[in-house]
């Protein structure tokens, strides 16, 4: 049994919680891909399920969203990352932009955090690197679960997976995200 916090995401490591989590998902969705549901069909609705609450909880059902500029709720602004907190290229990148107490200048959108500690508490500031820090393979399990996503179940009762749009709005960029709905 995965521990989870309690407005239910799971946490499997301390570091990098929210990759380890959407990989969690994706491995879920691609179970049920591979296993039809005339398998075992109380798996899939939970595997399903977990991945749908997963997601819906990175995208901000808690309150605050964990991937740059997307979702609802408050989103992470000051994440650690060089070319996101440097100024424009006539600027030196040094340790005042590091320092720098507001908004990273540069908003990569779509990148997720590592996320929330296992207390479910989250400090959006550029030196918490263990929270803030964003990387390729944070984003795998995350952008990776689209695909399985869209795809019918093959369940006789026909539980299918599908996304829904939310919009919001980011400064003065509105951005789509994707959740999961879970079909009956």
């Amino acid at each position: 049994m995965v521990p989870c916090v309690l407005q239910g995401l799971a946490v499997v490591n301390g570091w990098g919680n929210l990759r380890y989590v959407a990989n969690e998902a994706l491995m879920g969705l691609l179970h049920n891909k591979l296993y039809p549901a005339s398998v075992n069909q109380r798996r899939e609705q939970v595997y399903a399920c977990f991945a749908r609450k997963q997601m819906r909880y990175i995208l901000g059902d808690g309150g605050r969203s964990y991937v740059v500029g997307v979702g609802a709720g408050q989103t992470p602004c000051q994440v650690h990352h060089r070319a996101a907190s440097c100024g424009p290229l006539n600027v030196p990148c040094d340790c005042l932009a590091y320092n720098n107490p507001g908004c990273n200048p540069n908003t990569i959108y779509g990148a997720l955090v590592s996320g929330p500690t296992a207390q479910d508490t989250y400090t959006d500031a550029r030196s918490n690197y263990q929270q803030t820090e964003v990387a390729v393979d944070f984003n795998a399990g995350f952008s990776g679960r689209h695909p399985s996503a869209t795809r019918a179940s093959h369940s006789s009762r026909q539980h299918a997976l599908s996304l829904s749009s939310r919009q919001a709005v980011h400064g003065d960029a509105v951005t789509q995200h994707s959740s999961f709905v879970l079909q009956t």
